[in-house]
């Protein structure tokens, strides 16, 4: 894991390359940064997936007081969610800060300091405000940069103009972005749709995107570990990307203020000998090992913390789907820090660091954010589905989850 104080250079060497020496260059960089690019979205998620949680904690607030570290810090809270989290709601969830770091950044007078390539991206998080003082800013800014920039890059810049106006104008006409409502759950007007259908503003982020489905589990829950095993298949059919979010179950019923696995069984559904043989059942039908761990006390904390520590570092998807398998798919026992740091290995990350991010206190408060995150929309338990705002609970819900994929590619 690259030392805080190296990071900001290697974001900003990734993000222009050598754009800000040659005008040429632009035209291929602006390839990556404006349209869809699979390998360009793996390459940030390889190299820095951490970085915009980090960001957000607060791990980079040391870099606001220069130009540069601040222009990369707004780069890891603004672009880079769009790259990661593209179709996915969390995509915005950086916005705010990113926006409050670009504004302090543009009051010191840091874009001035900036090339006007770099000021741009600058101003970006205004641009993708939802407040319309805001966009009237971006407008003013964009405009402004347009004389200072390289003659042969003047055409590039006069275009960049131009979207903060269609920014703005979609803003003083809704108050918001229609095209993000279906990804926040909110509901559209039928001035909104109208405008949707007729082929309004989407700014290459919605109908063709690629949908994401978000996926909270607990690598120690055994109808996590079937749902898990289905993923594969369901992106392979479907074309969608899933969004794997490790989470506390225990968190999420702690949020309800009840728990059906404390005391006597609620329901018959509860108890040990029926899920055990439900979860055979189904391991059978899908074609996958299970046994039950030789002890039901699992160390749930840690399993969880393991699972996030490799969320921080991008690799969630491989190391939660080992993981899982390691609890009920295998004879590995005991289940403790060793076997974690083993798979840790085993998938390529680096054993020092996801040691010392299991121990972090850190770690467990994103975990409790996560269960808030997934109570406040709707979900009682694990394992969780959300395309959108739509909700399936449960392994056997995918085949309502397929259902409404399919439902919404044939709709758009």
């Amino acid at each position: 894991m690259l030392d805080v104080n190296e990071i900001f250079d290697e974001v900003l060497a990734f993000w222009f390359g050598d754009s800000l020496e040659s005008p040429d260059a632009v035209d291929v960089r602006k390839e990556s940064w404006f349209t869809q690019s699979d390998s360009f979205d793996r390459s940030i998620r390889d190299r820095f997936g951490s970085l915009p949680d980090r960001g957000l904690a607060g791990e980079f607030e040391r870099w606001r007081g220069e130009p540069r570290p601040a222009l990369a810090l707004v780069l890891i809270l603004d672009q880079f969610p769009r790259n990661l989290y593209r179709g996915s709601r969390r995509s915005y969830e950086f916005d705010s800060k990113a926006c409050e770091i670009a504004l302090r950044s543009i009051e010191a007078g840091f874009d001035q300091r900036l090339h006007p390539l770099e000021a741009s991206f600058l101003y970006l998080p205004l641009e993708h405000s939802e407040d319309l003082l805001l966009q009237e800013r971006s407008v003013q800014l964009f405009q402004k940069l347009i004389p200072r920039a390289p003659v042969a890059l003047r055409p590039t810049f006069e275009r960049f103009t131009e979207f903060a106006i269609r920014h703005r104008e979609v803003i003083r006409r809704f108050g918001r972005f229609p095209h993000r409502n279906a990804v926040l759950g909110r509901r559209s007007s039928r001035e909104e749709l109208a405008y949707l259908e007729s082929g309004g503003e989407t700014f290459g982020t919605a109908d063709a995107e690629q949908a994401v489905v978000e996926f909270f589990f607990s690598p120690g829950s055994r109808y996590s570990y079937l749902a898990a095993s289905q993923i594969p298949q369901l992106e392979s059919d479907t074309g969608c990307r899933v969004h794997w979010r490790p989470v506390r179950g225990t968190d999420i019923r702690s949020f309800r203020g009840r728990d059906p696995f404390q005391g006597e069984p609620v329901s018959g559904q509860y108890e040990w000998p029926y899920r055990q043989h439900d979860a055979e059942s189904w391991a059978r039908y899908y074609g996958i090992p299970f046994r039950e761990p030789p002890s039901r006390d699992l160390d749930f904390q840690l399993l969880a913390r393991a699972a996030e520590s490799a969320n921080r570092m991008g690799a969630v998807a491989a190391y939660g789907w080992h993981l899982s398998s390691a609890v009920y798919g295998s004879d590995e026992w005991p289940l403790d820090l060793r076997l974690c740091v083993r798979i840790a290995e085993e998938v390529g990350l680096p054993t020092g660091d996801f040691t010392s991010l299991i121990r972090d206190p850190g770690t467990d408060r994103r975990l409790a954010a996560t269960a808030r995150e997934a109570h406040e929309r709707g979900a009682f338990g694990v394992p969780t589905f959300f395309l959108g705002a739509e909700m399936f609970w449960g392994n056997d819900r995918i085949v309502l989850l397929r259902h409404a994929l399919s439902e919404s590619r044939t709709n758009s």
